[in-house]
């Protein structure tokens, strides 16, 4: 049995989240429990995080005696500037790729792209592995595993979820750590406490609930001074969210390349503590991650597919219609 009396030095890592109280399944009053507890009169104490917001650095000193603080960077809730931070609009939430074809003619409709189009299309283009990917929940990671894996079979890419046993969960890191797998899906419990240094890439499919939640996923990647990209998607559900990570981008030096209007949104009124504990504790409802239709790769993989169901005739010297706008669409997804 220990002796917690007799502790001469306590340091607490990720000490935003031990003393934020407004999260579920709070770990302040324990953690305050076992500080009291610590009454050696030579005691030193140590907080660790990425992210120290006011309210907790005001915490804090109710049991710091003549604090020293250590910051890095330009504040205390910013991210590194060797990080292209990008933010890729995707419309609705629930839209899918079987739908996508047919709402892009109509202009009202346009704005139905979806997030797995998104993801796809930067598949194609190319991602730099390794490659973490957060998402909300662990049910919607392995709907995405399962719509990665529909369209993209050549690609291998691996979950952290609910229902994996530790083991299970371990080697999967593991296996990401040693470069044999390249895509990992996961919740934000990988986004802090796990320094994976070779992470080339983050994909935030879900939109963080919080500034801090944002701050720690793009920190898995740019570690030890290396380059990094953080690319985030959103949708029309995440605009209160938008403003605290516009924010960020704009302190990593990196507003120019951000639309006008998004640049205006630091102007807007901030969410009030209450709403901030709100969206900590109710995740956004998004819905299940839909598997759609097959995912066709340009112009010429379209006709093919047509000419195969008998849909066109093929004919060099007849051109298919609306030709300029399948162009339009290959550019613009």
């Amino acid at each position: 049995m220990y002796d917690v009396h007799s502790v001469q030095i306590l340091v607490l890592d990720e000490a935003d989240l031990l003393f934020d109280k407004d999260r579920p399944h709070s770990y302040a009053d324990n953690v305050e429990l076992i500080i009291n507890k610590c009454t050696n009169p030579k005691i030193q104490r140590a907080l660790f995080s990425a992210t120290l917001d006011s309210h907790v650095m005001d915490l804090t000193e109710s049991f710091l005696n003549m604090p020293l603080q250590v910051s890095i960077g330009n504040g205390m809730t910013n991210c590194a500037e060797n990080v292209q931070q990008q933010l890729v609009y995707c419309g609705d939430e629930r839209a899918h790729i079987l739908l996508y074809p047919f709402f892009f003619f109509k202009k009202k409709k346009k704005k139905k792209r979806g997030k797995l189009i998104a993801i796809l299309k930067e598949f194609e283009i190319g991602l730099k592995p390794p490659v973490l990917i957060f998402v909300q929940s662990s049910k919607r990671g392995v709907e995405l595993q399962i719509a990665l894996q529909k369209h993209l079979p050549q690609v291998i890419v691996g979950v952290i979820a609910d229902h994996m046993t530790t083991q299970e969960k371990n080697t999967a890191v593991a296996r990401f750590r040693a470069g044999e797998l390249w895509f990992l899906i996961c919740t934000d419990v990988l986004a802090r406490g796990m320094d994976f240094l070779n992470v080339e890439t983050v994909i935030n499919y879900d939109f963080p609930q919080c500034t801090t939640d944002y701050i720690h996923r793009v920190g898995r990647t740019g570690r030890a001074d290396r380059v990094g990209r953080a690319l985030t998607l959103w949708c029309d559900v995440d605009k209160p969210l938008l403003r605290g990570v516009v924010e960020v981008i704009i302190q990593a030096n990196q507003g120019h390349n951000l639309p006008q209007w998004m640049k205006k949104l630091k102007h807007f009124k901030k969410l009030s503590q209450t709403e901030v504990s709100v969206a900590k504790k109710e995740k956004t409802d998004r819905g299940p991650i839909r598997r759609g239709g097959d995912y066709v790769h340009g112009k010429s993989a379209i006709k093919n597919k047509n000419i195969q169901k008998g849909k066109v005739q093929k004919k060099k010297s007849v051109p298919p219609k609306n030709t300029k706008k399948f162009d339009s669409f290959t550019q613009k997804i």
